[in-house]
């Protein structure tokens, strides 16, 4: 979030908000802003633990309705 909050904050137009701004931005450009966060290299546990969670995130079934 912080890189395309000081991307349209130093590009976007006077008065123009920020989803405004990256709504017109050329999608490479956004690409390449953010290439960097794309490979995972190799996972660890501790990457699949979701913020605020204190275990990674379990897939869970059961029987009912839901579950069909």
């Amino acid at each position: 979030m912080r890189r395309l909050a000081d991307l349209a904050a130093r590009e976007a137009a006077p008065g123009e908000s920020a989803a405004a701004f990256l709504g017109r931005a050329a999608p490479e450009r956004i690409t390449a802003l953010l290439e960097d966060l794309e490979a995972l290299g190799q996972p660890t546990a501790e990457d699949f633990v979701d913020l605020g969670e204190q275990k990674a995130f379990e897939v869970q079934t059961s029987e009912g309705e839901c579950a069909a």
